[in-house]
């Protein structure tokens, strides 16, 4: 009995986490079973709360959501705005998307907060990647000198964000007035 206990409470916590949610603009997060549905021109999330009924969230009131422990977002890429999978966050976070007439999420996007982004490209990668991380220098001449290419996505996306971050939380010089 103790160990059947013990197994139970152990198992909670994991099933907590591991349960679906929306996270709507306003800030609300609704917990449940959630679907993505993404044909068609008007994109929904749909949940069903426990004893409850089915309800549809617009494309546009939804912040993130959550399924099987996979947070998705809606982003405007390549071909409008979508849902895509996130799969690493920061300044520049790295998103999954399902490319036309497609159900799986084989397309690579690339976002910056200030809301720039771009689908990582294919054969043009080492001139688009090189163009669009240029306020990086450091992570930019390492794409240019082959020393990072397509595979490593994850460790541009690290060395771009440390990068933005040594920028941005550098020490402010010391400034000196005059007094007269």
């Amino acid at each position: 009995l103790r160990v059947l206990l013990l197994a139970s409470v152990l198992s909670l916590p994991a099933m907590c986490l591991s349960q679906d949610f929306i996270v709507t603009l306003q800030g609300d997060t609704v917990q449940g079973e959630v679907k993505a549905l993404s044909f068609g021109p008007d994109k929904k999330v749909q949940i069903t709360e426990p004893g409850k009924k089915k309800v549809l969230y617009p494309f546009f009131k939804v912040k993130s959501f959550s399924i099987d422990n996979e947070v998705y977002q809606p982003v405007k890429g390549p071909s409008g705005y979508t849902f895509m999978k996130l799969l690493k966050s920061g300044y520049l976070s790295l998103f999954a998307f399902q490319q036309e007439n497609q159900n799986s999420y084989d397309g690579m996007f690339l976002l910056k907060r200030d809301g720039e982004g771009i689908e990582v490209p294919n054969l043009t990668f080492k001139k688009g990647m090189r163009r669009f991380l240029e306020d990086c220098p450091i992570v930019a001449g390492k794409i240019e000198n082959d020393a990072l290419d397509k595979r490593d996505l994850n460790q541009i996306v690290d060395e771009y964000n440390a990068c933005i971050s040594e920028r941005t939380n550098a020490p402010a010089a010391a400034v000196t007035v005059a007094k007269p």
